[in-house]
Order: C-alpha cells, then structure tokens, then sequence
C-alpha cells in the first residue's frame, strides 16, 4: 500500500468512527470466513462489519480530534474489524452473540459440551486411516469396505482442548463441534467503552432477574405479605393449613357413640 493509499485508508476510518454512535470492536482471530458471512447476514440492516488493518485504525483514532474515542486504543486486538451500528451497545451484544453457528475444530480449541463419535459405518473408505483412528481411542473395523465405528465414544469431554490428532479426525468425519459467533472485545458509544465482562451481564441479566423474582416470591409468602402476584399462593397456603387444622380436630373429638352411651 503506498503512502497515498494508506492516508486515504485513515481518513476514511475517522470519517467512519465519526459517523456512527455505537462502535464494537471484535477480533477476527481464527474466525472462520463461512461463518462470518452468516453473521454478517444476521445482522444486516442492523450492524455492518468493516475489515481494517490494525495499524490504519490506530493511526486514524490517534489522530481523530475527539479525546473520547482514542479510549478504544487500548482494547485493539491483533486482527481487528468494527462493528458499526446505532442499536444500544447490550441490545447489540445480545443479538450478535444469539448468533451461533458451528464449525470444525482446530487444534487447541476448548470443547463447549462433550464430543462423541457415534457407532456405524463412515463415509471413508477402508484403508491406512483406520490406524489414525485406532491411535486417538476409536474402536475402528472395516464394514462393507468402508471405515466403521464399533460402539458409541466419548471423544473429547467439556473443558478439554482439541489435541491436533482428533481435530482432523473429526474433519474427517464431518462433525464440526465448535461455535462461532462474533468475539466482540468491547464497545464504544458516544465516549464511553463497555468491555466484555460488561456486556456479559446482559447475558447473564434474564437468569438473575428470574432468580431475583423467584426470591422475592418465596420471601413474600414466607412472611405472608398480601399482594395480587402472591395472593394466590397465600390462599392455596391457607387451605392446605386449614385442611391439616380440621385433620387435627377431627382426631381430637370423642367418639359420638361412645359419648352417647356414657349419657345413659
């Protein structure tokens, strides 16, 4: 890129982070190019996703002339790309990681959830492969002349990395074990920068807001305070207590022959 191009390529990033309010920044390591143009449909209308070199946009927020903005800076992972959008900056967090898509694994990726290989034939022909498979823990056989697997595998567990020998193994099996979805670093909105164990909250929100409301109920019932949400729950409580109460009385009373005949 000549000088020429490279203040053009400048000026055309300050132009774009002067333009729009709401800008997220996400690293574009190992993202997978299929998977992003997903999202990129995902959000269309909503949010546009610009590629640009790290050192274009360090040299356009250092010479913007809004201070606020140059707070980004320090966020600028290696592979950058923005995300340019005017929806609130959670509202945004939680509509671009809803979108998950899968893909093959690479070597040194975390499993999300356990990995199994099913039982059954294959799509691979029989031949040197199987020794691959036998040399990562999957009971192999030839069935029909294609690669079969003996009995259901738990392949890789949650948590565990993707050693580089079962990753081509799941390729060669189609399985494609790992999500995608846009690894937002933070965001910046009109002079102030959310970082990512902020914006997770508005993840996590729906799940404290239930457990809090669910709280508050049981509490409210326990000390029995009157409202139209727990009413129904106090009277249902009565009933049962007054129900036991009657139980307890019942049992208590003289036998009604028995007092008769005492009488006489």
């Amino acid at each position: 890129m000549t000088k020429e191009a490279k203040i053009a390529a400048v000026e055309e990033v300050k132009k774009t982070l002067a333009e729009f309010p709401v800008i997220g920044l996400i690293d574009m390591h190992k993202a997978p190019s299929k998977q992003m143009q997903k999202i990129r449909n995902g959000l269309r209308g909503r949010a546009t996703i610009r590629m640009v070199k790290k050192s274009i946009l360090t040299h356009a927020i250092e010479s913007m002339k809004d201070e606020k903005i140059k707070a980004i800076e320090a966020y600028l992972p290696t592979q950058p790309a923005l995300v340019l959008t005017s929806m609130e900056p959670f509202k945004f967090y939680v509509a671009a990681k809803s979108m998950k898509f899968k893909t093959f694994a690479k070597p040194g990726d975390i499993a999300n959830d356990d990995i199994w290989v099913s039982a059954g034939p294959t799509p691979l022909m029989a031949g040197p492969a199987i020794s691959d498979f036998q040399a990562v823990g999957l009971p192999a056989n030839i069935e029909a002349g294609k690669i079969a697997i003996r009995k259901d595998t738990l392949f890789v567990k949650k948590g565990d990395a993707i050693e580089a020998k079962k990753a081509n193994i799941l390729r060669k099996l189609n399985v494609e074990p790992s999500d995608v979805s846009l690894n937002v670093v933070a965001v910046y909105d009109n002079g102030r920068v959310y970082k990512k164990d902020v914006l997770d909250i508005a993840l996590a929100y729906p799940a404290m807001l239930q457990a809090a409301i669910a709280n508050a109920r049981n509490l409210a019932v326990t000390v029995e305070w009157p409202t139209k949400e727990i009413i129904q729950y106090l009277l249902s409580k009565a009933a049962i207590a007054a129900k036991a109460l009657k139980e307890i009385v019942d049992k208590a009373k003289p036998d009604a022959g028995t007092t008769s005949g005492g009488a006489g």
